[in-house]
C-alpha cells in the first residue's frame, strides 16, 4: 500500500482550479479589469497594487497565467492543430462577433454625436475625429 502525502499547498492549488473552473475566479478578474478601467474613464488616478501596478495589469497577468496552464490541456485533448483551432474558433468568434455588433451598431448609435441616420449611412460619421 502507497503513502499519499497531502501537502497543504496541493489543498490551496486545488481550491484554485476549482474556482478558476467553475468561473466565480474568472469573473472576479474581470470585475477588477473593469474597476481597474473606472479610474482613467472618470478623470482619476489609477490605484496600484502595493506600488506594483495597476489592479487591472494584475489581473490581466494572472489571466495570461491561467491561460498558460489551460491552453496546453485543450491542445493535448484536441488531438491535432486543426481540432484545436476548430474549437478556439467555435469559443472565441460567437462572442467577438456579438461583442462587435453591440459596440457598433448599439452603443455607438446610442453616443453618436451625429443623427443616427448619419451614424449609419455615412462611414465617415463612424470614424473617431
Amino acid at each position: 500500500m502507497a503513502i499519499k502525502y497531502f501537502y497543504i499547498s496541493d489543498y490551496f492549488l486545488g481550491c484554485f482550479w476549482d474556482a478558476v473552473r467553475t468561473g466565480n475566479f474568472s469573473i472576479r478578474l474581470a470585475l477588477l479589469v473593469l474597476f481597474s478601467h473606472h479610474f482613467p474613464l472618470s478623470g482619476r488616478t489609477e490605484p496600484t497594487v502595493s506600488g506594483w501596478d495597476t489592479f487591472g495589469f494584475v489581473a490581466v497577468a494572472i489571466f495570461f497565467a491561467i491561460s498558460g496552464f489551460i491552453m496546453p490541456q485543450s491542445y493535448d485533448s484536441a488531438g491535432n492543430f486543426i481540432a484545436f483551432m476548430a474549437k478556439r474558433f467555435r469559443r472565441i468568434f460567437p462572442g467577438l462577433i456579438v461583442c462587435c455588433f453591440l459596440m457598433v451598431y448599439v452603443i455607438g448609435a446610442i453616443f453618436t454625436e451625429t443623427s443616427i441616420l448619419a451614424y449609419f449611412l455615412i462611414a465617415s460619421s463612424c470614424a473617431p475625429s
